[in-house]
């Protein structure tokens, strides 16, 4: 009757957003745990089957951070096991905002994080075939005084290339989502633009 019981919490320190997959392969639901202060972070939780998570196991170099700790979840080097894309942490560059991809071992393990810089500020990631060449690529908005959505192109092996921006309209770009708001096929992108109350639509120009 969409009625519920009473809530079990599992501790993660910093927790901020998380995603659900099966990062071990075992058919039950796991946790990935985007972490913000004092670390920037991923907590992986492991399901049972139950509803219950085992204790969290963090992945990643610990480094500080400011920016939201947003978190996304696919298949960047195409082995059939999920991988973690996450935003935040002002350090590689010095005042820049970044995003770090782990891969995952398909076990609930994941190995070193891979950097790839973004813009000032801003949050995301959210990850879709944009060009549509069967490889998973990602976008994330960088917010602030550049106000833009950044993508990057996956190359089908955990990499990803330069970031494209492309202007929104508004202030303070929030986190993206993705959807084929005009049903062609293709990909599109949504972001809230919080202190210039709208949002901002960008269609998918690619070719079919």
């Amino acid at each position: 009757m969409g009625g519920f019981g009473p809530r079990t919490d599992f501790p993660v320190t910093g927790a901020f957003l998380l995603n659900a997959a099966d990062f071990d392969l075992d058919g039950n639901p796991d946790l990935a745990v985007a972490t913000n202060a004092p670390e920037t972070r991923v907590a992986i939780l492991l399901g049972d089957g139950m509803g219950g998570f085992g204790p969290a196991t963090y992945f990643g170099t610990p480094s500080t951070a400011t920016s939201p700790a947003t978190i996304a979840v696919g298949d960047f080097n195409r082995d059939g096991k999920p991988d973690v894309a996450r935003g935040g942490g002002i350090n590689i560059p010095e005042n820049t905002n970044n995003l770090s991809v782990l891969l995952g071992d398909g076990k609930g393990g994941f190995g070193e994080r891979t950097i790839f810089p973004l813009g000032i500020g801003g949050t995301g990631p959210a990850a879709a075939d944009f060009n549509r060449d069967g490889k998973l690529d990602l976008v994330h908005s960088t917010g602030g005084q550049t106000n833009t959505v950044s993508v990057l192109l996956g190359d089908g092996r955990g990499g990803f290339g330069e970031r494209t921006t492309f202007p929104v309209l508004g202030d303070g770009a929030g986190r993206v989502e993705v959807g084929d708001f005009n049903r062609d096929g293709k990909p599109d992108i949504v972001t809230p633009n919080a202190r210039s109350g709208n949002v901002s639509i960008l269609l998918n120009t690619c070719a079919p």
